[in-house]
């Protein structure tokens, strides 16, 4: 299992909204596997801490495999956001 987190990059803190630098819009994070793009495995928008940007999700994977993340928004266009996404392993 592998564990996805992402947040705006200018609100290393998960600044609350309206401090000037915590972006616009509703983002959200779609997990694809290698080979099959037209519908993600996993989606996260849970607005992690309240804030529209911080998404996290955890997906089941096998050791090698190969996964594509998509950083979108969450209802249409947007303005665009410099977005960090961290990753870490799970151990069943």
């Amino acid at each position: 299992m592998v564990q996805l987190y992402g947040r705006n990059r200018w609100c290393p803190q998960g600044s609350h909204p309206g401090h000037g630098h915590d972006g616009e819009g509703d983002l959200k994070l779609e997990v694809f596997r290698d080979g099959d793009f037209r519908e993600p495995f996993n989606i996260s928008d849970s607005d992690s801490g309240g804030i529209l940007t911080n998404e996290s999700l955890n997906a089941d994977v096998i050791a090698g495999e190969t996964i594509y993340v998509r950083v979108s928004p969450s209802f249409g266009g947007g303005p665009r956001v410099s977005y960090r996404v961290a990753s870490g392993l799970i151990r069943n």
